[in-house]
Parts: structure tokens; C-alpha cells; sequence
């Protein structure tokens, strides 16, 4: 009868020694998954800031603003670095829409002088090329 006892502690023991990995690889996983979409995040909020400049549903590349991020890391970094290059892009494109619109502008004036000047009878016009 002793035995039987003995046995039977030592068989309850080995399923209980067999069960006990299994919460503790959930465990596991769990703090994995939280470490990993903790490191992500970040990478996430920068894809999700551009998607919209992307797809077409925003003529401008948006600023990109990270919570609660330290200025060193490289996350950090990378936003600064897109959000700068979206400025220079900015600029340049604000100097070629400027820099088009004063060419129509002058192009618009050149040929209303042509329009102008071909409107001109015949002897008007050999009077200004004597001039």
C-alpha cells in the first residue's frame, strides 16, 4: 500500500513536470509578440504617416512625428531624415510652380504683343519696322 502511494506521487509528478512548459512557452510568446510590436511600432506610425502620399490621397509628403521617442535613436532619426527630405521637396517644387507661372506669365505677354501687332493694318506695321 505504500508503494501504491508512492507510485502514484511519482506518476502525478510527471504530468505536472510535462504541463508545466506549456504555460510557460505561452508566456513566452507573449512577451515576445509585446517586445516585437513595442520595437515596430515606431516603423509602423512612419508607414502609416506616408500611405496616404502614397496611395494618392495627398498631394504632400506629410510630417512625421513619433510619440514618445528618444531624439538619438535611430527611428527618431530616420523620421528627421524623411521629414527633411519632404521639406526640400517642398521648396523645389514651390520654386518650379513659381518659376512655370512667370514663364506662362511672360509667354501670355509675348503673345498678346504678336496678337497685337498682327491686328495692325498692313501700313502700320511697315511704319514700326522702319523705326
Amino acid at each position: 500500500m505504500l508503494e501504491d502511494t508512492v507510485v502514484r506521487i511519482g506518476s502525478n509528478s510527471e504530468v505536472g513536470a510535462r504541463s508545466w512548459p506549456i504555460p510557460l512557452i505561452l508566456v513566452f510568446i507573449a512577451v515576445t509578440y509585446g517586445i516585437i510590436f513595442y520595437l515596430t511600432k515606431p516603423i509602423q506610425v512612419i508607414i502609416n504617416a506616408i500611405r496616404p502620399y502614397q496611395e494618392g490621397r495627398q498631394n504632400l509628403i506629410p510630417r512625421i512625428v513619433l510619440p514618445r521617442s528618444h531624439p538619438d535613436d535611430e527611428f527618431s532619426r530616420l523620421a528627421g531624415t524623411l521629414n527633411r527630405l519632404s521639406d526640400r521637396i517642398r521648396k523645389q517644387i514651390s520654386t518650379l510652380t513659381h518659376e512655370r507661372n512667370e514663364k506662362s506669365s511672360a509667354g501670355d505677354s509675348r503673345s498678346s504683343v504678336k496678337y497685337t501687332l498682327s491686328s495692325l493694318p498692313d501700313s502700320l506695321l511697315s511704319l514700326t519696322t522702319l523705326i
